[in-house]
């Protein structure tokens, strides 16, 4: 259930995840790190949290994106990243609004997929804002188009 007007879903090889939409996930016995999406084995984690994506090894945030506020064009910002073996893909998009999309390749095989947006995602559904979540898993399959074939590797 969405915990304020943005949400997002989070995909572990092409299997809907949902206790990892608006969580918070307990790194250590002092440490825990929450957004709309968390994605990650340990101990690298990519977090989506409204129109941002942090990353974090453990409890330690290494990076922090967010999209541009002052461009109103439709546009895509993308990064890759390699942090400890695991492979990060993140997408900022300008679509009918501001969304992220992420994958984490670990190094166990995994690989975990989510977006974050307003308006979308886990307890978002159907409520009314105009924006769809059904659009943003589209949009999600066309950037990583290996993501429903439900193979770890």
């Amino acid at each position: 259930m969405a915990y304020s007007d943005y949400g997002g879903y989070a995909y572990l090889n092409g299997i809907h995840i949902t206790e990892r939409s608006d969580t918070s996930i307990k790194i250590d016995s002092t440490t825990e790190i929450d957004g709309h999406v968390v994605l990650g084995d340990g101990p690298i984690y990519v977090v989506l949290y409204k129109q941002s994506i942090i990353i974090y090894r453990g409890g330690e945030r290494l990076h922090y994106f967010s999209y541009p506020l002052d461009i109103v064009d439709d546009r895509t910002i993308s990064e890759s990243l390699e942090i400890d073996d695991h492979l990060i893909q993140i997408y900022l998009t300008s679509e009918d609004n501001y969304y992220v999309y992420a994958k984490l390749k670990c190094p166990n095989g995994n690989t975990w997929y989510g977006f974050s947006g307003y308006g979308v995602g886990a307890g978002l559904e159907d409520a009314g804002y105009g924006y769809s979540t059904e659009d943003r898993i589209d949009t999600l399959s066309d950037l990583f188009p290996d993501i429903f074939q439900n193979e770890p590797g």
